[in-house]
């Protein structure tokens, strides 16, 4: 059953002064006119105020600023990037030789009496000597080679991890914007609600509206303050995700995102075969996978160069006797020599045998990644690209046309309501579309912003603004 505002046109004449909005005073989504800055590459450094974010309480936070400060405070980043140096240390050990080893010894030592001329043992012997390996195999320079293929790999993997995490931010700082205009729209909801509650509550008893018009009405306000609480309590949530990423504790969230949500500019759709190109050049995952493939190259050849071991030369000095006399014949003064030797190991049984074969199972296993990443990044930016041109469209469409009407519609239902010709359901339904389409316009936006992001990270490089 509807109810007729019929009796109320009279009574209701505070309408155009409380009621009347036209375009100029619903909310809006950004300045249209002002420039957007472009966003900068996610590889520059903080700036010293980033730095000192938590000690600034509030702070006005733009997109190039979260992503500068999560690049420069995120813990998760902070630990990968230790895997960089510990790859150049393994790097640092591969490239060392082998150690030269000194000898001393000491042989022919009597168990009794010293060795003398009436015994065939002796003389005694003291030997020192200087043993350097080689190597012939050029198993080092493979070593430190494979070494570097390491820290290469390292390298490109913290490189796909700061692309990720951009994204991450990225998206959270959008779903921090989203929700602000959402909270706006729903205070605004609220706030309507509340006025129409306060004005039938003072013309009720000279009117005798029905107090079944006033519970309505409540209960429309209610629902409305009950929407705006879980939609304030969606944006603290965002926002401590989002400063979870930039390295702040989660209870130090008082900022406000200010880039706006909707773009200065529209991006034109971009050419998927261009956007793949750049993908196969710049993606920091690809990369590490094709150094990988690399690796296990390096990996199979000094697993055979392993099998020869170092040839070793040994020169040593030797010192003889004395000879302890008999008491027939005099004592033998001691006597000098040298000698040298040559160690070359034959690897007649190979125990690298399992290496190899390791290693060319793992360049197997590495290339059919790098094929399959290669067709999913295909496939991937193909789907980004068809969801980037619907939101792309829609935002065209919602802009020229579906705003307008709605908010044609709902000015026009204010003022029928004020004049008696339309009933309080009604006038709900015009609030309740209005408010649709602009929760809709806002999510679309922000669908489009996160196409950008992903679009970005797909690439693995901001070639899009």
């Amino acid at each position: 059953m509807k109810f007729s505002y019929g009796l109320l046109a009279l009574s209701f004449c505070f309408v155009p002064a409380l009621w009347a909005q036209n375009s100029s005073n619903a909310p809006e989504l950004y300045n249209w006119n002002a420039p957007e800055t472009a966003e900068t590459s996610p590889l520059g450094a903080a700036s010293t105020d980033l730095g000192r974010a938590q000690d600034l309480g509030p702070l006005a936070l733009s997109l190039d600023q979260a992503v500068s400060e999560g690049l420069a405070h995120n813990l998760d980043l902070m630990a990968a990037q230790y895997n960089i140096p510990i790859a150049e240390a393994a790097e640092l050990t591969a490239s060392l030789p082998g150690n030269p080893s000194l000898i001393l010894d000491a042989t022919l030592q009597p168990f009794g009496p010293l060795w003398n001329q009436t015994n065939a043992g002796g003389p005694e012997e003291f030997d020192l000597g200087f043993s350097i390996p080689l190597d012939f195999s050029d198993k080092y320079g493979t070593g430190k080679k494979d070494a570097r293929a390491g820290t290469a790999i390292a390298k490109a993997q913290f490189a796909d991890a700061v692309r990720q995490k951009v994204l991450l931010i990225r998206q959270d700082y959008i779903n921090v914007v989203t929700q602000q205009h959402v909270v706006d729209l729903y205070q605004e909801r609220a706030d309507n609600y509340d006025k129409l509650v306060h004005v039938i509550e003072n013309r009720i008893g000279v009117i005798k509206a029905q107090p079944l018009l006033l519970v309505r009405a409540q209960l429309a306000r209610d629902q409305a303050r009950i929407d705006l609480l879980n939609n304030q309590n969606a944006l603290r949530s965002a926002k401590t995700q989002l400063a979870i990423q930039l390295g702040r504790p989660p209870s130090v969230n008082a900022f406000r995102a200010t880039t706006e949500l909707r773009p200065a500019e529209m991006v034109p759709v971009p050419d998927k075969e261009g956007l793949v190109a750049q993908a196969m050049e710049s993606r920091p995952d690809l990369k590490a996978l094709q150094w990988t493939v690399e690796k296990a190259k390096l990996d199979r050849k000094l697993a055979e160069e392993q099998a020869w071991q170092d040839v070793t030369i040994q020169v040593e000095a030797s010192r003889q006797g004395p000879d302890a006399a008999n008491g027939i014949m005099p004592a033998l003064p001691p006597a000098y020599s040298w000698d040298a030797s040559l160690s070359i190991p034959l690897p007649l049984l190979n125990a690298n045998q399992g290496l190899t074969k390791t290693a060319d199972l793992a360049g197997e296993q590495a290339q059919k990644q790098v094929d399959s990443l290669v067709l999913s990044i295909r496939q991937q930016i193909g789907d980004e690209l068809a969801q980037f041109k619907i939101d792309h469209d829609l935002i065209l469409e919602y802009e020229s046309k579906q705003i307008d009407q709605a908010r044609k519609v709902r000015d026009e239902q204010q003022k029928l309501f004020g004049t008696g010709n339309m009933d309080l359901l009604d006038y709900f339904d015009a609030m309740e579309a209005y408010n649709g389409v602009l929760l809709s316009y806002y999510g679309t936006v922000g669908s489009y912003r996160n196409d950008l992001a992903m679009l970005k990270a797909s690439v693995g490089k901001d070639v899009l603004p």
